[in-house]
């Protein structure tokens, strides 16, 4: 099946989930708009993820997560391992230290 512009499925949710939603989320806001703060929050947290990736496997096993969650889990652990995770630094992050003690 095809898309507009000939964007492939995985390249379309990525899209939804980086654009469209925190767009949404920021009208919303702006415009104290209770209707699109929850179809950002819809969208979001309903995206299905792509295919897991070195990112997503290694920090999902670290916080012991289940092998299928959403495309909101996906971004958010992407952006945890490419802004805040050091390999080795688990005892000295803040997320590392709640988790482990």
């Amino acid at each position: 099946s095809s898309n507009p512009g000939g964007l492939g499925h995985n390249r379309l949710r990525e899209i939804l989930l980086n654009v469209a939603a925190p767009f949404l989320l920021a009208g919303g806001r702006r415009r104290e708009h209770p209707a699109l703060i929850a179809a950002a929050a819809r969208l979001y947290h309903r995206l299905v993820p792509i295919s897991g990736n070195r990112k997503t496997a290694t920090l999902a096993g670290y916080f012991g997560l289940p092998s299928q969650w959403n495309g909101g889990t996906q971004q958010g652990l992407i952006e945890l391992h490419d802004n805040l995770c050091q390999t080795g630094a688990c005892v000295s992050c803040v997320i590392g230290k709640t988790l482990f003690g």
